[in-house]
């Protein structure tokens, strides 16, 4: 069974936000795409999809400090998820 992943196949992060160009990922996240649990994965989608929507989010927009990066991992590991 396929996992599913916002992966769009253009895989670059960008050095100034540390985010997928692509898919808006932080490494961390793709990195431990595979091992996080479905719900974390759904819940990692649905931000995205929000920072997709809001022009002015962090996420996707090239805006995102390394501040923002952080707590958004920080929230991922504090889930349990994140191994």
């Amino acid at each position: 069974m396929a996992i599913e992943s916002p992966c769009i196949r253009i895989c670059s992060i960008d050095p100034a936000t540390e985010l997928c160009l692509g898919c808006g990922r932080t490494i961390e996240e793709i990195a431990g795409w595979a091992s996080f649990s479905p719900q974390t994965r759904r819940t990692i989608m649905a931000r995205l999809g929000e920072a997709k929507a809001d022009p002015d989010g962090a996420t996707n927009t090239g805006t995102a400090s390394a501040r923002d990066r952080d707590a958004r991992w920080q929230r991922t590991v504090a889930s349990g998820d994140a191994s």
